[in-house]
């Protein structure tokens, strides 16, 4: 960890370097970490002579913060890998296992009272592709509905202190639904065929006045997915698309007015302000001047830490 400018580096876990990928809670109460146990041969099928690539087989350990108290963990099954996708509401976190090939089942780590419980497999994928507000008061949830032509997916609205749910609309495509800070709106990504090439739309949904919006429209490419591939600026007036090798972030109201930076993994700082990594290094990006500054070498992945 480190202050804003940078300074004052502290360590959190003390693995000998094996940390894989890390997740704070939203509570900032615990972090999740993968750590490395070894390596094996990636599973597929391969040519005589060809070496097969290997892959790293990882737990998963959950600290408190606080002292840095190991809470909760879990080991993978052998000839499985497991994976955390999110943390949910109650400090709750959810993960996967795989084959190698495909999803294999869904777990939840209770960070506080360390306990672990497995889910049914259509409970944990619908949660996999759901998002929730940091204040655990709201979840957005996708449901899929119909065969070929008839094949839609639904976007609902849940109100987790009353259970009350709301269909908002449906779509043939409705990706990564992300609820923004205020609560008004949430954005979600859409993948359209016109004469078989795939674009992207961006849309935002206005909860309150019942109106869909496009804020963005381009030809198909790779996304992360997970936590980071739409994130909103903290006053809901930017929001940020992560590809593979560029995040674009648009004005909501003027979407049209887009910055390009040449990086991922951002993080906003404030509502004009966020950091990112291009290769191995860290800079921060201010949208009101257009100015990038180094904050860190030897760094990935960062993630701006906010007190809820």
């Amino acid at each position: 960890m480190a202050d804003q400018d940078g300074g004052n580096i502290r360590r959190v876990t003390d693995t000998g370097g094996k940390v894989e990928d890390f997740l704070f809670s939203p509570s900032l109460n615990y972090v999740a970490y993968s750590k490395r146990i070894k390596t094996v041969e990636e599973p597929g099928v391969w040519e005589k002579g060809e070496k097969p690539p290997r892959r790293s087989v990882c737990s998963i350990v959950v600290l408190e913060l606080e002292g840095l108290k190991p809470r909760s963990g879990m080991i993978p099954p052998e000839g499985e890998w497991i994976y955390f996708d999110k943390w949910m509401p109650k400090d709750r976190l959810l993960g996967h296992r795989s084959s190698g090939f495909d999803v294999a089942g869904f777990f939840v780590l209770d960070a506080r009272g360390g306990l672990q419980s497995e889910l049914d497999y259509e409970q944990g994928g619908r949660l996999s592709e759901a998002d929730f507000t940091p204040d655990g008061s709201l979840q957005a949830y996708l449901k899929d509905s119909g065969l070929g032509k008839e094949f839609k997916t639904h976007l609902y609205l849940v109100d987790l202190k009353t259970n009350a749910e709301r269909l908002l609309l449906s779509k043939k495509s409705v990706l990564s639904p992300k609820i923004s800070p205020d609560k008004t709106r949430i954005a979600f990504f859409e993948v359209e065929y016109q004469e078989k090439k795939g674009f992207d739309n961006l849309w935002v949904y206005d909860i309150q006045k019942n109106l869909l919006k496009k804020l963005y429209h381009g030809p198909a490419k790779p996304k992360f997915g997970g936590v980071n591939d739409l994130t909103w600026s903290p006053d809901a007036r930017h929001i940020a698309i992560s590809f593979l090798s560029e995040t674009l972030v648009l004005e909501t109201e003027n979407p049209a007015h887009v910055h390009r930076v040449r990086g991922k993994d951002l993080s906003w700082v404030s509502n004009c302000s966020a950091i990112y990594s291009r290769e191995n290094r860290v800079y921060r990006y201010r949208l009101d001047t257009g100015k990038t500054d180094l904050l860190l070498e030897n760094a990935t992945n960062p993630m701006f830490l906010t007190s809820p």
